[in-house]
C-alpha cells in the first residue's frame, strides 16, 4: 500500500518511489495514482526544491513511467526535465523521447524528437559518447531511409546511464543517484557481477539494514567454492557479516584491499563505499 508517509520517506525521489514499490499491470495509469502524483508534485512545490534536483526527478520519473510501459506519462515527465531552463545532462529526455514515439508508431513524432536530439548533442558535444554516436546513426537509418514500422524499441538509455554513471556517482559518493540509476526490475542472476554487487552495496548504505535474504548476490555466494576469491564474492561475504552483525570485517575489508590493489585496482570505488556503512 502506497501512502503520503512512505512518499516523504523517499521525499528526493518521490515519483520514482511510488512506481518502484508498486507493482503495475495496467496499461493506463491508474487514477488513484494520478491523487498520489498531484500529492508529491505538491510536496515539491512546498518544500521550494530547486531545478538542479527537479531535473534529475522528472529524468527518474520519466524513465521509471517508460519501465512500466505508461509511455504518455513517461513523455510528460521527460518533457518537463526539457522545459526546465537549468544546467545538467538532458540526453536521457532526448534519447528516450525518440524511443518513445517509435514504440507509438508516431514517426512524425520520432523525427521531430530526432532533430532535437541532434541539436542538442551538436550544440552539448560532450555529451555525445560513441554509444549515443551509434543510437544517432541508427535512428537516421531507421526513420530517414528505412522508414517502415512498426518499430519495436526497448530503451536504450535506461541501461546505458546505469553503467556509464554508476562508478562516477559511487565515487563521489552520491550513493542515492548512483542507486537511483539501477533499476532493481532489470536485475536478475544473469545480471553482470559488478551490477549484482553494486546494488547490493548501495541498497545498504542508502537503507541501511536490509533483508540479507534479498541480496542480489546471494546465488554467486551459494554457488561459490573455497578457492574463490573474487571481489564480488568478498563483497557479499562483507555484506553479509555486516548484516548479521551490524560491523564491518576489518579482516575481510584488508583482504578485500589487498585483492583489488592486485587484481582489480579500478574497483577500489567499492571498497570504499563499503567502508562508509555505518
Amino acid at each position: 500500500m502506497i501512502t503520503i508517509t512512505r512518499l516523504k520517506r523517499f521525499f528526493l525521489f518521490p515519483l520514482v518511489a511510488l512506481l518502484s514499490i508498486h507493482s503495475l499491470g495496467a496499461s493506463e495509469f491508474p487514477p488513484e495514482f494520478i491523487k498520489i502524483e498531484k500529492q508529491a508534485l505538491q510536496m515539491l512545490k512546498e518544500k521550494k526544491v530547486d531545478d538542479a534536483k527537479l531535473l534529475h526527478i522528472y529524468l527518474l520519473a520519466g524513465r521509471e513511467l517508460h519501465d512500466y510501459n505508461f509511455m504518455d506519462k513517461s513523455t510528460e515527465y521527460y518533457q518537463k526535465a526539457l522545459d526546465l531552463k537549468v544546467e545538467g545532462s538532458k540526453a536521457e529526455a532526448h534519447i528516450n523521447l525518440v524511443g518513445i514515439a517509435l514504440t507509438q508508431n508516431d514517426k512524425a513524432s520520432a523525427i521531430k524528437r530526432l532533430e532535437a536530439a541532434e541539436a542538442y548533442f551538436a550544440k552539448y558535444p560532450q555529451e555525445k559518447s560513441p554509444g549515443i554516436g551509434e543510437w544517432l546513426k541508427a535512428m537516421d537509418r531507421i526513420l530517414r531511409t528505412a522508414g517502415q514500422g512498426p518499430y519495436d524499441y526497448k530503451g536504450f538509455f535506461g541501461q546505458y546511464v546505469a553503467m556509464n554513471d554508476l562508478q562516477t556517482y559511487m565515487e563521489k559518493k552520491d550513493y542515492t543517484k548512483a542507486l537511483a540509476m539501477l533499476n532493481p526490475k532489470s536485475i536478475s542472476e544473469a545480471s553482470s557481477p559488478i551490477v549484482l554487487i553494486s546494488y547490493d552495496v548501495l541498497q545498504t548504505l542508502v537503507y541501511g539494514k536490509v533483508d540479507k535474504t534479498k541480496l542480489k548476490c546471494l546465488p554467486i555466494q551459494q554457488k561459490s567454492k573455497q578457492s574463490d576469491q573474487g571481489y564480488t564474492l568478498q563483497i557479499c561475504n562483507i555484506l553479509l557479516s555486516y548484516l548479521d552483525s551490524g560491523k564491518l570485517s576489518p579482516d575481510r575489508l584488508q583482504k578485500l584491499d589487498r585483492y583489488l590493489s592486485a587484481v582489480d585496482q579500478d574497483k577500489k570505488y567499492l571498497l570504499s563505499a563499503l567502508r562508509d556503512l555505518k
